[in-house]
């Protein structure tokens, strides 16, 4: 992951390459999940819910 990649210009690369989609995953995930978390206070739901949010 490049540091100075903008979200902007990730989610324009990730459309043509999966890698750069795996970059923009890897930068948000953790962030994504604990807010799931403190909406809905499952684990298991704010995995699945996660995962749904990068489908």
């Amino acid at each position: 992951m490049t540091v100075n990649d903008s979200d902007e210009a990730l989610v324009a690369q990730a459309l043509v390459d999966r890698e750069r989609f795996s970059e923009l995953v890897a930068r948000y995930q953790d962030r994504i999940y604990r807010l799931i978390y403190r909406m809905v206070g499952d684990r298991e739901d704010s995995y699945d819910l996660t995962q749904g949010t990068f489908l």
